[in-house]
C-alpha cells in the first residue's frame, strides 16, 4: 500500500512539474524529525515555494569581486548608493557589446579606462587640496605678518609684463632663456626659448614657495625654491626682491632698491675702487646675486666690472663687460643684446659708499 502510494504521488509531483529526488529528500527529514507525508501535507507544497521562481523574479545576489589595491582606492571614492549601479552598466554595455566589432571592444575598454582616471583625477585633487591647505597652515607659523605673498605676485606679474616678446631670462648658467608667453590673473606662462617646451607659475605655486623660503630665514637652496627649475630661474630673475647668490636663493629685505637708469653715474674712463662700494663714477650693484659696479661711458655704452663669477658678464678680474645695446627698462631689470637679456640689478641703501 505504502508503494502504490508512493508511485502515485511520483507521478502526481512529476505532472505537477515538481521534483521527486527533492520530495525524497523532504521525506527524509520528515522520518528523522518524526513526521509523515500523510499526515503533514505543507510539506509536499515546501519545494514549490523554495525552487520555483516568482512571478517578478528572483532578488539579485551576492557575488564576490576582487579588485587590486589601487582599484580598491578607487572603489572607495565612490558614494555606495552609486556602485551597484556603476557594476550594472558596466555588464549591461558588455553584453550588449557586439564581440565581432573590434571597434566597440575597443570603444568599450577606452571608456572603462576614461572613467577609472576620472576616479583618479579626483581622487588626487582631493589629495592636493588637502596637501595645499596643510602645507598654508603650517607655513603661516613661520611668516611675518608684514610680508603680504599675494602682493609680492603682482610685483612679479608687472615685471613680467615689462618684457618684449623679444626679451627672455636667464637660467642660473645662463645656458637656458625664457620668454613670458602670457601674464594672467593667477598664473605667468613661460616657455623655454630653445626647446619651446611651456610651463605655468600659478600664484598659489608662488605663494607657497616664498612662504616656505622666508620661514627658512628668507634663504634656501637653489632648486629647493620651486620644485619645477624651469619656473624656479623665471621667478628669481623676474622679482627684483629674489636673488641667486652662493648656491642659494635670497630673500632681500625692504631696504632693497631695484637700479633705473638715472643712477648709473658716467665713468669717464675711470675705474671702480677696488672694494665692493660705490663713488662718484661708479655704482656698486648686485647682479643676479653677484657684486659688480655699474657705469656708463662713451656713445652712451654701459660697462659692467664683476667681482664674483657670472656666466654671461665676466668673472672676477677680467676687463669690463661692455656694450652699447643694454637699457633698464624697468626698475631692477637690466636688458642688453640684440637677444633680450635681463638680469636682476639691484642696490642696498646700507652698502658703504666713498661718495663725497
Amino acid at each position: 500500500m505504502q508503494e502504490a502510494l508512493c508511485l502515485q504521488a511520483s507521478s502526481l509531483y512529476h505532472h505537477l512539474g515538481l521534483n521527486w529526488q527533492l520530495i525524497q529528500t523532504g521525506r527524509l527529514l520528515q522520518f528523522l524529525l518524526g513526521r509523515t507525508l500523510e499526515t503533514d501535507l505543507v510539506w509536499r507544497f515546501i519545494p514549490n515555494f523554495i525552487y520555483a521562481p516568482l512571478p517578478w523574479g528572483y532578488m539579485g545576489k551576492k557575488v564576490n569581486v576582487y579588485l587590486d589595491d589601487n582599484t580598491l582606492e578607487l572603489w572607495k571614492t565612490i558614494p555606495t548608493g552609486e556602485r551597484s549601479a556603476i557594476i550594472k552598466r558596466a555588464i549591461q554595455d558588455a553584453a550588449a557589446m557586439q564581440p565581432e566589432d573590434e571597434r566597440l571592444v575597443k570603444l568599450q575598454k577606452l571608456r572603462m579606462v576614461k572613467e577609472n582616471l576620472e576616479m583618479e583625477r579626483s581622487k588626487i585633487q582631493m589629495e592636493m587640496d588637502d596637501l595645499e591647505s596643510s602645507i598654508a597652515d603650517l607655513l603661516g607659523d613661520f611668516v611675518q605678518n608684514d610680508i603680504d605673498v599675494s602682493e609680492e605676485f603682482g610685483v612679479l606679474k608687472e615685471y613680467a609684463k615689462c618684457l618684449h616678446k623679444d626679451q627672455t631670462v636667464a637660467s642660473y648658467s645662463g645656458r637656458s632663456h625664457y620668454s613670458i608667453t602670457e601674464v594672467a590673473e593667477d598664473h605667468i606662462t613661460i616657455k623655454n626659448a630653445k626647446s619651446g617646451k611651456e610651463a605655468r607659475i600659478t600664484k598659489s605655486e608662488f605663494e607657497n614657495s616664498l612662504m616656505m623660503l622666508i620661514a627658512g630665514g628668507g634663504k634656501i637652496a637653489q632648486h629647493s625654491f620651486i620644485p619645477y627649475k624651469m619656473k624656479e630661474y623665471a621667478v628669481v630673475a623676474l622679482h627684483p626682491r629674489l636673488v641667486p647668490r652662493y648656491g642659494a636663493i635670497e630673500w632681500m629685505d625692504e631696504f632693497t632698491v631695484p637700479v633705473n637708469s638715472s643712477m648709473i653715474p658716467d665713468n669717464r674712463g675711470t675705474y671702480p675702487p677696488e672694494d665692493w662700494v660705490s663713488d662718484k663714477h661708479h655704482l656698486a650693484v648686485m647682479i643676479d646675486g653677484r657684486r659688480a659696479h655699474i657705469s656708463s661711458g662713451d656713445r652712451s655704452r654701459v660697462a659692467v666690472f664683476m667681482m664674483d663669477d657670472h656666466p654671461q658678464l665676466g668673472k672676477e678680474g677680467d676687463n669690463p663687460f661692455v656694450t652699447k645695446y643694454w637699457m633698464i627698462q624697468n626698475p631692477g631689470q637690466f636688458f642688453w643684446g640684440h637677444d633680450g637679456y635681463v638680469h636682476s640689478i639691484i642696490i642696498h641703501p646700507k652698502w658703504e659708499s666713498d661718495c663725497d
